[in-house]
């Protein structure tokens, strides 16, 4: 039998800032299983939450599972800030998967993700089909020549803005 995974310091953070623009979770040291409190309470509940910032914690891909689907049915975040954590490859897959058709997400910030040129070739898929996203923060990965042609070829036809690869 397994039980439900709780928080208590992540929900009652989270209740107190239920109608806030703006949630800081920086350096909470959250882990994957704290995304699906982040989620349900903050992403769905929230209907004003513009800036989600989730940066210095322990997510990984399973994590990013939790939070994309409730990313790809909000329509208020314009800012997500997911830097220094692991969410690796797989995790971009699903981030990607869900911003495809996302119209209000403007700025992202994936620094320091282990995403290697298979994850930049995910974001790249990215920039060429959302035009909303305007600037993405990206350094410190890992994904060489390969991913930097990848990314290059979508800032074709993209404005987006890049901060140092």
């Amino acid at each position: 039998m397994s039980r439900k995974h709780r928080n208590h310091k992540l929900e009652e953070q989270i209740a107190h800032q239920k109608n806030a623009s703006e949630l800081n979770l920086e350096c909470q040291q959250l882990i994957d299983q704290d995304m699906e409190i982040v989620a349900k309470q903050a992403l769905r509940n929230n209907k004003t939450l513009t800036t989600l910032n989730l940066s210095m914690n322990q997510i990984g891909e399973k994590g990013m599972q939790y939070l994309v689907d409730f990313l790809r049915a909000n329509t208020t975040l314009t800012t997500l800030d997911l830097s220094n954590n692991q969410i690796g490859d797989n995790g971009v897959q699903y981030l990607v998967d869900a911003l495809l058709n996302n119209s209000t997400l403007t700025k992202m910030n994936l620094v320091d993700n282990q995403i290697s040129s298979t994850g930049a070739k995910s974001l790249a898929d990215l920039l060429q089909a959302n035009k909303k996203l305007n600037n993405l923060e990206f350094y410190n990965n890992l994904i060489g020549d390969a991913g930097a042609q990848h990314l290059a070829i979508a800032l074709q036809n993209n404005t987006v803005i890049i901060i140092p690869l």
